[in-house]
C-alpha cells in the first residue's frame, strides 16, 4: 500500500509505494567514506526535526585539535564520546548532531580531524544562558579531554555560536554539517573512521510523523506535485530510478497537508478522507 508520511512542525515529507520484498541485502562493507546518500540522510534528519519543539536557538559548535592530534578514529570517537557525557552532567532533554571532518583545506592541509555539532535545547530550564560563559566551559572541557597541553589551542580549539532561525540551522547543516567537498580519510590517519556523524541524545529529538494509506492514482498525482516542487526549487529534472518508487521533499507540514486533502477530494474511494487533517 502506498503511504504519505507527513513529518509535524518540520519541513520534510515523503511517499512511498514498496516494492515485494526480496531476500537479503548483503552485508555492510567499512565506512570509508562520507557518501552521497549519507549525506542525504543527514540532511533529511535535520529537516524532520519539529521545530515548534525546540526552545532555544540551537549552538553551532566546533572542536579541533592541537597541532599535535591523534591519528586514529577509536581515539579522537573516545574524545568525542567523553564530551558528550560531561555534556549529560549539566543538560537535560538536549541533543547534538554531529559531523567528522579533516583539516584538508587552506595553508595546513595537516588532516588532523575536528568536529562540528548542532546542539538542540528542548528543556525551558536548564540550557546555556551565558554565551561567553559556555565558551570558557567548553574551552576547558575540549583542552583536558584531548590532554592538549598546548595554550593556544586552549584559547583557539573550539567555537561555539548560536544560530539565529531554523535557515541559519539549514544554512549551517549544508555548509559544514553536510559538505561533500571531503569525503575520504586523509593518509595521515592510520584506521577507518566508522560513522562519519551521528547523534547525541536521539531518544530527545522531536520527530512527529503521521502516515497515511493512499490509494496508487493518488501516490502518482501527489508525486507528479511534489516533483514539480522539487524542480521549480532547484532549477533541474527530478529523475526516478524507479517508477514505482517514491520521494521525499522539504516542504513545510501544512503544506503538505493542503496538497493531501486537495488530491483526497478528487478521489472517492480513499480511506485517507476518514482521517481528520489538521
Amino acid at each position: 500500500m502506498a503511504t504519505i508520511t507527513i513529518y509535524e512542525g518540520s519541513n520534510f515529507a515523503k511517499i512511498s509505494n514498496p516494492l515485494p520484498s526480496r531476500n537479503g541485502g548483503g552485508i555492510r562493507s567499512n565506512i570509508k567514506m562520507f557518501s552521497s546518500q549519507s549525506r542525504k540522510r543527514l540532511l533529511d534528519t535535520a529537516q524532520q526535526i519539529n521545530r515548534q519543539k525546540i526552545l532555544q536557538n540551537p549552538l553551532f559548535v566546533t572542536l579541533t585539535y592541537p597541532s599535535i592530534f591523534p591519528t586514529s578514529h577509536r581515539v579522537c570517537k573516545r574524545h568525542l564520546d567523553t564530551l558528550s557525557k560531561r555534556f549529560d552532567r549539566i543538560f537535560s532533554n538536549y541533543f547534538v548532531i554531529w559531523r567528522l571532518e579533516y583539516q584538508i583545506e587552506g595553508g595546513t592541509r595537516r588532516g588532523a580531524p575536528h568536529y562540528h555539532l548542532l546542539f538542540f535545547f528542548r528543556d525551558p530550564h536548564i540550557r546555556v544562558r551565558n554565551i561567553k560563559r559556555f565558551r570558557k566551559w567548553l574551552a576547558l572541557a575540549w583542552y583536558q579531554i584531548v590532554n592538549s597541553k598546548d595554550i593556544k589551542h586552549f584559547h583557539a580549539g573550539t567555537q561555539a555560536d548560536f544560530i539565529r532561525n531554523w535557515r541559519g540551522v539549514i544554512y549551517y547543516t549544508g555548509k559544514y554539517i553536510a559538505k561533500v567537498n571531503q569525503t575520504g580519510v586523509p593518509d595521515v590517519m592510520k584506521d577507518l573512521p566508522g560513522r562519519f556523524w551521528g547523534i547525541f541524545g536521539r531518544s530527545n529529538m522531536p520527530i512527529d510523523s503521521s502516515p497515511f494509506e493512499i490509494s496508487d492514482d493518488m501516490f502518482y498525482n501527489i508525486r507528479r506535485i511534489f516533483r514539480k516542487v522539487y524542480e521549480a526549487h532547484v532549477k533541474q529534472k527530478y529523475r526516478y530510478r524507479n517508477n514505482t518508487l517514491g520521494m521525499s521533499i522539504y516542504l513545510d507540514s501544512q503544506t503538505c497537508y493542503d496538497i493531501l486533502q486537495f488530491i483526497a477530494q478528487d478521489f472517492k474511494n480513499c480511506n485517507i478522507t476518514d482521517r481528520k487533517l489538521p
